[in-house]
């Protein structure tokens, strides 16, 4: 999430495509991305590997509260019903799996996404609903989101601003809508390439580390061209919502005991 011209899909691109594109195109629809990420294990966990998928959004100011409330939703454009109604299928399917090892060997080898509904990438100007102009349903391949990168041009002090704002308004929406699964928020200065050690740079810069100490808000200095701190901004990402078991459990078709008694 973050202002027009910050460094999101130049951010993504980087990433995903180990390139960087120097004619600015602004992001007018939501967009999915995928990629492998190899994380290192600890001592009592090996290594792993994971699909990364990534939402590019559109600029935050240049749309309305209404329409950057469908991506402050972890849900959207499913609901939590829904994905606890996926959850319980997986579960089940899960369990026959353990009676037919045959069944789970093709499934999970060969076809490891085959209780996944196949993503629908990009569409156009979505409704509430999720559909665009076209009658395209935009659908994620995970059932809610993780990790939330709020992005800003270190050099522009109303990115920052404006950054800060998103933040802001993500973890009201959350408190508002009793929203009780949060997830990881990292702030992410981007173009630190662009004019490094100057006094607009610097002082941007430092507002958001004294912000991070003080809060406790993960922070992570980046930059796309330079393919600069790139990878451990993912990778950290992936970690911390590893970390956060409430985050991945649904995806895993596991339910929380709240969610089990529900049931």
């Amino acid at each position: 999430i973050g202002a027009a011209k910050s460094g999101k899909t130049s951010l993504v691109n980087a990433f995903v495509s180990n390139a960087f594109y120097t004619q600015y195109q602004p992001t007018r629809d939501l967009t999915l991305y995928y990629t492998t990420l190899r994380v290192a294990g600890t001592e009592d966990e090996p290594d792993f590997n994971c699909l990364v998928e990534i939402e590019d959004t559109w600029a935050c100011n240049k749309i309305g509260d209404e329409k950057m409330e469908l991506v402050y939703n972890p849900w959207w454009p499913s609901t939590k019903e829904s994905a606890l109604q996926e959850s319980l299928m997986k579960e089940k399917w899960q369990t026959d799996v353990k009676k037919d090892k045959k069944i789970g060997a093709d499934r999970t080898v060969l076809n490891p996404f085959s209780m996944s509904t196949a993503p629908v990438l990009e569409t156009r100007d979505c409704d509430p609903c999720g559909r665009d102009m076209e009658g395209r349903r935009y659908q994620p391949l995970t059932r809610n989101r993780m990790v939330y990168f709020i992005v800003f041009d270190c050099n522009e002090p109303e990115s920052y601003k404006i950054a800060l704002s998103q933040e802001k308004a993500l973890y009201e929406y959350l408190k508002k809508k009793d929203i009780n699964v949060r997830p990881v928020v990292v702030l992410v200065a981007t173009k630190i390439d662009e004019n490094p050690g100057s006094p607009v740079s610097e002082q941007v810069l430092e507002s958001a580390g004294q912000k991070s100490t003080k809060e406790g808000v993960p922070y992570e200095r980046v930059s796309a061209l330079k393919f600069q701190g790139v990878k451990r901004l993912f990778r950290k990402g992936v970690m911390m919502a590893r970390m956060n078991q409430q985050l991945w459990l649904l995806e895993s078709g596991i339910r929380t005991g709240n969610e089990a008694n529900q049931e």
